[in-house]
């Protein structure tokens, strides 16, 4: 409303020193929150699960909301790694990815990568 009061009454030193302000402030905020659910977490949790499957077949069942669960299949790809989606699968070794995280408790968690929680199951 500010920006659009300035445009309106013709004050663009206000307008370009108020843009400024908003922009010097965005930019704070978006380096100071880490991105828990970034490509490098993501990539940490493929490349811990698929050492953990050695060169056994595995599964993977996503505990996450809809959306968070993208990219996942290509990491594993790059690793060289085919593990079934499908949690009704029968392979020697299974896993749970938890996104976020913290919607287990820590103690149920074998392994944290940023907000990605990993459970390998007996």
């Amino acid at each position: 409303l500010a920006f659009s009061d300035c445009l309106a009454h013709q004050n663009i030193f206000l307008f370009f020193l108020l843009l400024l302000a908003f922009l010097i402030w965005n930019r704070i905020q978006t380096l100071s929150i880490p991105n828990d659910l970034s490509l490098r977490n993501k990539h940490q949790a493929v490349k811990y699960i698929a050492q953990k499957a050695n060169d056994k077949s595995f599964k993977v069942d996503m505990i996450t909301y809809p959306g968070l669960n993208t990219g996942y299949k290509y990491l594993f790809w790059l690793e060289g790694k085919n593990p079934s989606f499908d949690n009704t699968a029968k392979t020697e070794k299974s896993f749970k990815m938890v996104i976020p995280a913290s919607i287990a408790k820590k103690s149920e968690l074998d392994a944290t990568f940023g907000a990605i929680g990993v459970v390998e199951l007996p």
